[in-house]
């Protein structure tokens, strides 16, 4: 999965102000349960927020890393002891419209999992944007 630009992290992090997180992390960490607690929030939302609890004593940065690895996600943000994780649904579903990650040339919107490649081909030095 390639990395989110700039542009696709402040689009996915406007999108996540407003949600409630789904999964949260105890005293246990990081367990197998946690990880697929999160796994199956991000097949059916695509982005959530994940809350490090009180009792959670380990590193933020290093928790939302684990989370990464476990869901096989992206890392959007890390806020305080919320994390915010981003994966493409795998199937589509008519019901939950997935989202869509702004390119990064104005008025392009790229739609689809095969097209998120097209972000770095779109962002070239010294080409204007418009």
């Amino acid at each position: 999965m390639p990395p989110l630009s700039a542009r696709a992290r402040a689009h996915l992090k406007s999108l996540a102000h407003g949600l409630a997180p789904l999964v949260q992390v105890g005293v246990d960490g990081m367990t197998p349960a946690v990880g697929k607690a999160a796994s199956i929030a991000l097949e059916q939302h695509e982005l959530i927020k994940i809350r490090l609890g009180q009792g959670y004593e380990g590193e933020r940065e290093a928790a939302a890393q684990e989370l990464v690895e476990l869901t096989a996600s992206q890392l959007v943000q890390v806020i305080g002891r919320i994390v915010v994780l981003y994966r493409r649904r795998s199937k589509d579903d008519p019901k939950r419209p997935r989202i869509v990650i702004p390119a990064v040339a104005a008025g392009k919107a790229i739609k689809g999992p095969d097209k998120l490649d097209k972000l770095d081909k779109l962002d070239k030095p010294g080409k204007p944007l418009g």
